[in-house]
């Protein structure tokens, strides 16, 4: 049994080779991965979005305030309002709703709709 013992220039040649190799598999997975993600939008604001109206449209977003205020830099958003414990709603135009659509930071997309409440009411 004989072991190959290779000189040191090109075992620090093939270690280099191996390192650059390394990152790039690592720098190239998360850019593959972010190319392919879609927030998941609620029936209503993918109809609004297919329509391709040019009128605006208010959303929620459930996100850290952090991430808001880079989409607002980012795309131009407008936001209308924050609800504790729910989201911000966000007024966006169909090409700002694409965009953050394909944000990595963006999971979800729904309509900003009218909540109305009722009382229920039983005899005894």
């Amino acid at each position: 049994m004989s072991t190959l013992i290779l000189p040191s220039r090109l075992r620090r040649a093939r270690l280099k080779v191996l390192a650059a190799a390394f990152v790039l598999v690592a720098v190239a997975l998360p850019t593959a991965a972010s190319a392919d993600h879609r927030a998941r939008m609620s029936r209503d604001v993918a109809e609004h979005l297919a329509r391709n109206e040019a009128q605006t449209i208010d959303v929620l977003v459930a996100l850290p305030q952090s991430v808001i205020n880079r989409l607002v830099q980012d795309y131009g958003i407008k936001v209308k309002d924050i609800i504790e414990g729910a989201g911000t709603v966000i007024t966006v135009r169909p090409s700002q709703l694409n965009l953050i659509a394909n944000d990595g930071q963006v999971s979800d997309i729904a309509l900003d709709g009218r909540v109305f409440g009722h009382m229920g009411l039983t005899t005894q």
